[in-house]
């Protein structure tokens, strides 16, 4: 499950338990080798001694994941012939799946507490820090664009209710007039953003929920994506899955309400100050 991308076999096929000798390859380095099906590789290493080991191994089966960054990473073989070549017994590393990535750190510490003394628990971020600096930085990009998004929106929601308030002046002054505080006429503008903002969210919401429902349940298909690069869908050396499902849930109605509220009332609150300063002498003087 951690390296599934093997499962992506060209030819050949997969190391099977308790075979030696054998390795896969990626496609990448295949075509770096000039090497085929059945054919042996002298793989050297040096030891815990410093000193030069070789092995024999013979290509079982080459693997294309469409990536040749990820492709010429890619050379398995069985952890005894790895223990042969180093000349240390056991696994180097070894990969734990969680299924909450929010509870990653909290998992790696649990992990911590339990090794022995010179062994590390790292999460993937730690282990990969250029996919970190690539994941941050599309986080602040996507944050600005969201920023904007909603800027664009409090600037649109704020100029319609502020025309709604020079048309109604007159409105306003008469109930000014008639002794109604500056503060109701406030409470006036701001309830009538709340209603326009709550009915435009229940109606995005309405409209967009099929569609994120979709696609949360059949995913999104970036294969095409990968077919017109020839790099495939890689980050920092981390293949990125084509089929791309988004995260939804019940959570997105409170979400969507609560910013679209927020948003609408914060765009009224300068209509409404400017309602509440409206004078009635000036506004209902009739022009000869």
């Amino acid at each position: 499950r951690v390296l599934r991308y093997v499962s992506a076999i060209e030819e050949g096929r997969y190391l099977r338990p308790g075979e030696r000798g054998a390795i896969v390859i990626g496609h990448a380095i295949a075509e770096r080798l000039r090497t085929e099906l059945d054919d042996e590789l002298v793989v050297t290493a040096v030891d815990d001694h410093g000193e030069m080991q070789s092995a024999l191994v013979v290509v079982v089966g080459i693997v294309s994941t469409g990536s040749r960054t990820v492709d010429a990473s890619i050379a398995h073989v069985a952890s005894s012939d790895v223990e042969q070549l180093s000349g240390r017994a056991g696994a180097a590393e070894i990969t734990i799946l969680v299924e909450d990535i929010t509870a990653i750190d909290h998992a790696r510490d649990l992990i911590a507490a339990t090794l022995p003394p010179g062994d590390q628990a790292l999460t993937w971020l730690e282990l990969s820090p250029d996919f970190r600096a690539k994941l941050q930085s599309g986080r602040a990009f996507m944050n600005l664009a969201i920023f904007i998004v909603l800027l664009v929106v409090l600037l649109g929601v704020a100029s319609a209710q502020l025309t709604g308030v020079l048309e109604r002046r007159k409105e306003f002054a008469v109930l000014a007039a008639l002794g109604m505080p500056g503060r109701e006429l406030v409470r006036v503008v701001v309830t009538e953003g709340v209603l326009l903002g709550a009915a435009g969210a229940l109606a995005a919401m309405a409209w967009t929920a099929p569609i994120l429902h979709g696609w949360a349940v059949n995913g999104v298909d970036l294969t095409r994506l990968a077919t017109q690069s020839d790099q495939g869908i890689a980050f920092g050396g981390v293949l990125v899955d084509t089929m791309y499902y988004p995260v939804f849930g019940a959570w997105v109605l409170p979400a969507g309400l609560g910013l679209s509220l927020v948003a609408t009332i914060i765009a009224s609150l300068y209509p409404a100050w400017f309602a509440s300063r409206t004078d009635p002498a000036s506004a209902l003087r009739v022009d000869r």
